[in-house]
């Protein structure tokens, strides 16, 4: 599962669907094999999200003491970006955590009006490395915005 939203993040892959494609005949076929988007959700909706980040922080912390994070461009300072991104939306499924917007939907050659259900993640990145170092993720909550979610 880590590998999947890992990869798929990496190779920006914007939605689970999109991974679960990959996983099953595109460029993450052979690394990782056949994977749900469902099964992606559900594995994500069970992890804690403040032991992954404290987990990615020991990480960092190590690699800054070996001095694996030196930057010549960021002079010596470790740089972090936090992104958000939607993972997943659907006009029919959700569940008791999906955030929900109304959008217009052609059908049938009218508009209308629907409902649509979707997550989104905040991710926290370390750039100012030789190589990216992923340091966690947030699902964004009802009434939060994406700053908020991902000043937290």
């Amino acid at each position: 599962m880590f590998d999947a939203v890992f990869l798929g993040s990496a190779c920006q892959l914007g939605t689970a669907h999109r991974i679960e494609f990959e996983c099953r005949a595109g460029v993450l076929s052979k690394r990782i094999g056949p994977l749900s988007e469902d099964t992606l959700g559900y594995a994500m909706q069970r992890q804690d999200p403040q032991s992954i980040l404290e987990l990615g922080c020991t990480i960092v912390k190590s690699l800054k003491r070996n001095g694996v994070l030196g930057s010549d461009w960021a002079r010596g300072r470790v740089v972090a970006a936090v992104d958000g991104i939607e993972i997943c939306s659907s006009y029919a499924r959700c569940c008791d955590t999906c955030l929900e917007r109304r959008v217009e939907e052609k059908v049938d050659g009218a508009m209308r009006e629907c409902r649509q259900y979707y997550h989104r993640v905040s991710a926290v990145t370390l750039v100012s490395t030789p190589f990216p170092v992923f340091l966690g993720i947030r699902f964004q909550q009802a009434g939060e915005t994406e700053v908020a979610a991902s000043l937290d």
